[in-house]
């Protein structure tokens, strides 16, 4: 019996090229974290042993920001309702654990994480030149993600029409040599997306490819 030539279409981009943008993304707000804290709370990154970019952590830096938040009165953070607040602590702290522990996002949801970044580096680290190179970011990475599944679709939709016209016995080298042809042109396109991250990565965020 034939197995089935039609593979559902993927949900997320190539894992390799996902775990780069979650890295990076994480990168860059823990610099940012650090810049900010310096500037505007430099006895917050004393009492944590912050000294460099390279000390923060995403998730306790925004722990640290949070509880700095809640004790300030005068701060307009407290403006923001709770349940906005626990969905951006989500989607920070889901950065690093992604990360970290390298899981594989559904493309909305890293979509979310990234809008969540930009909306975390404006308001509470009052960083827009983060938060635009994380915005920049967010839009190639969709354009690429649409440019990707459209080939994926197109080159697993061209195998299914072929298949279809050889199910006869005879068929089934020539099927496999199909399926095989197909797998490679897939590795390929997944290939090709992986380095197009790592360009656009580059491209939205400079300063972190800069050799000092």
């Amino acid at each position: 019996m034939l197995k089935s030539s039609t593979q559902p279409l993927p949900t997320s981009l190539p894992f390799p090229a996902q775990h780069r943008i979650l890295r990076v993304l994480q990168q860059r707000l823990e610099r940012s974290a650090f810049e900010s804290i310096q500037k505007w709370h430099p006895q917050l990154g004393q009492a944590n042993g912050w000294n460099c970019a390279e000390n923060v952590e995403l998730h306790m830096a925004f722990r640290a920001l949070d509880r700095k938040r809640r004790t300030h009165s005068t701060s307009g953070l407290l403006k923001i309702p709770k349940k906005g607040i626990n969905r951006l602590r989500v989607d920070i702290e889901g950065i690093r654990h992604a990360a970290v522990h390298r899981q594989l996002q559904d493309h909305r949801r890293l979509l979310q994480q990234l809008h969540s970044a930009r909306e975390f580096a404006t308001i509470w680290l009052r960083d827009p030149q983060s938060a635009g190179e994380i915005e920049q970011c967010q839009v190639r990475i969709n354009r690429l993600f649409s440019r990707w599944m459209a080939r994926t679709h197109h080159l697993q939709g061209n195998l299914a029409v072929r298949m279809g016209r050889n199910r006869i016995p005879e068929d089934r080298r020539y099927q496999f040599l199909l399926r095989e042809a197909t797998r490679r042109l897939l590795e390929k396109t997944n290939h090709d997306c992986v380095e197009q991250v790592d360009y656009i990565l580059q491209l939205s965020f400079p300063s972190l490819y800069t050799k000092t």
